[in-house]
């Protein structure tokens, strides 16, 4: 869940280029390429992409109470959750 919030916090802030779908796959690529994220997942934002946006602020929120505040949601989830956008979506 923390590498998924990392994820997000780069796809919106613009690491990877501009917010959307170009950007949310390079990031997949460098998570498979660069950290060995298992690649049958698809890279980590495909993998966030299945599990859904509610379902992730759920689990954080959760995780966020009992382990304190690195694992709150950024923003970009919680948009994300509550427009019931995509991943590969600009917010």
């Amino acid at each position: 869940m923390a590498l998924i919030n990392e994820a997000v916090l780069c796809l919106d802030e613009g690491v990877a280029g501009s917010p959307g779908p170009e950007a949310a796959r390079q990031i997949d690529l460098g998570t498979v390429m660069g950290m060995g994220f298992p690649p049958f997942r698809g890279g980590l934002l495909y993998y966030a992409e299945s599990i859904g946006a509610k379902n992730i602020v759920h689990t954080m929120q959760h995780l966020s109470k009992e382990f304190g505040t690195r694992f709150k949601p950024v923003e970009g989830i919680v948009v994300r959750a509550e427009k019931a956008k995509s991943f590969y979506e600009a917010v």
